[in-house]
């Protein structure tokens, strides 16, 4: 896959400046200046964020919602080291996302907030075999997983997953899986429907990083909407336990 990385340079003064953003934006300078666009980008396509900050923040958050306004992924604040942060993110199925950052001073209080980057997302070609089983530990509570995404040979897809949060009444199992993309050896993307407690239809993704054997530093998300497109919940973490592989093309 051809890796797109894209740099934000956050300049605030006395604070993070909000900045609507049209379509397809994704580099801008906050606070004036000149404003970049770019085609909309794949998903697993490195969204590098670089925020330098000179308005006396010890931290910054970058969180990440869809085109409903769902929380889909937030940062742990990140410690400000010689004036800058930065992160780097990946869109993980299609959508449009808007990325905004949240500056804290150094008792944990929020100092103010404003929207940063714009990333439009499309869905590539299925492609590739990933599986994978294990758990995480979230919150104190575990969560087991097992699953199978498969590009057959004739093109046709093959799979199923199932996820278990131990404790708080959530089974997700599926019943469909309408696309798979391992662009390498790395990292997978994955999708379909699925049931929660075998009752209704929900859709969901996943994404996996296969970062070494057996298991080593191995991460698992996952993102469970409804039927109108709200998010019902999303996990994410490294393994607490287990394995993903990523397969060779065969």
């Amino acid at each position: 896959m051809r890796t797109i990385r894209y740099l934000l340079v956050l300049l605030m003064t006395a604070a993070i400046v909000p900045c609507t953003l049209a379509a397809g934006v994704a580099v801008g300078v906050i606070g004036g200046g000149e404003t970049g666009s770019s085609e909309p980008v794949a998903v697993g396509s490195e969204q590098t964020i670089v925020a330098s900050v000179a308005n006396g923040a010890s931290s910054v958050q970058f969180i990440v919602y869809d085109s409903r306004g769902n929380e889909v992924f937030a940062s742990s604040p990140m410690p400000v080291i010689d004036g800058s942060v930065s992160m780097v993110w990946s869109p993980p199925f299609a959508d449009t996302f808007t990325v905004w950052a949240v500056s804290y001073d150094e008792y944990g209080g929020e100092i103010d907030r404003g929207q940063v980057l714009l990333v439009s997302a499309y869905q590539p070609e299925s492609q590739g075999f990933i599986t994978g089983g294990g758990w995480l530990e979230i919150d104190g509570n575990k969560r087991t997983f097992g699953f199978v995404a498969q590009v057959q040979r004739n093109g046709s897809l093959k799979g199923s997953l199932e996820y278990q949060r131990h404790g708080l009444g959530f089974n997700v199992k599926s019943y469909a899986i309408d696309w798979v993309y391992a662009p390498n050896l790395s990292e997978g993307y994955f999708s379909g429907w699925a049931t929660i407690n075998g009752e209704g239809i929900y859709r969901f993704y996943a994404m996996v990083l296969d970062s070494g054997e057996p298991g080593r530093s191995d991460y698992f998300a996952l993102w469970v909407y409804n039927a109108d497109g709200m998010l019902v919940f999303a996990d994410w973490g490294y393994l607490s336990g287990g394995n993903i592989m990523i397969h060779a093309n065969r």
